[in-house]
């Protein structure tokens, strides 16, 4: 049996923890495949990489154990957050701007993980504002995750395609689904263009959708 240590925390059984360590790594190549940057707080660079996604493992036996996902923004903006803090200015517009990326990449991760078959949760930890909680593995096979190969989000959606042909809309609040295109070819790639809010998507065919973000039944004429 694991012994506490000296703040009463239990850890977690050799056999759990390695399925422990199984997901996260599940969970950083599922969304590493999808673009988002990592970010590793122990890494030499920690105070001038870009910021990214950085994956927590908890490995205590209680109920704040498990793996917790961060949105890391930019060290400028978090340096100007702290430097506000500091200053006693807790409404400076900075705060506000960096509490608003949080909010919004927190929404998107967790969309995306449900996208992926992953059962995961907001975080109630007040240690751990704007995490996500990651739950358990894919409920869907491995096999039909990695069929999606693509994925962009315009902010209020998440578009998600692969092999299978089709463009799956989610909506980027809860993961449900929208709407499902076919666009007649393996869809290779996909972005999202602010100027003209339109989602641009190439298949295996040779063709280019361009898709209006306002939701349209059919995609444009493949050109």
């Amino acid at each position: 049996m694991n012994e506490e240590n000296e703040w009463g925390l239990r850890p977690l059984t050799p056999s759990k923890a390695d399925r422990l360590s199984e997901l996260a790594e599940a969970v950083r190549e599922d969304l590493g495949r999808f673009g988002l940057a990592m970010y590793n707080r122990e890494a030499p660079d920690r105070e001038t990489a870009a910021g990214g996604l950085e994956i927590e493992v908890d490995a205590f036996d209680d109920a704040a154990g498990g793996i917790w996902l961060h949105w890391a923004v930019h060290p400028a903006l978090r340096r100007a957050s702290i430097e506000a803090l500091d200053s006693g200015r807790p409404n400076d517009p900075v705060i506000r701007a960096a509490g608003h990326v949080h909010e919004r990449m927190a929404s998107t991760i967790l969309s995306m993980l449900k996208a992926l078959g992953y059962v995961a949760e907001d975080s109630d930890d007040c240690y751990r504002p704007f995490a996500i909680k990651v739950l358990w593995t894919p409920l869907i096979p491995r096999l039909e995750v990695q069929r999606l190969v693509t994925l962009c989000t315009d902010g209020s959606a998440i578009y998600a395609g692969g092999w299978h042909g089709r463009l799956h809309l989610l909506d980027a609040r809860d993961g449900s689904s929208l709407q499902s295109l076919d666009l007649g070819g393996q869809i290779l790639a996909t972005t999202y263009a602010p100027v003209g809010r339109t989602i641009y998507a190439t298949a295996s065919h040779g063709a280019l959708h361009a898709l209006p973000t306002s939701g349209a039944s059919e995609p444009a004429p493949g050109r």
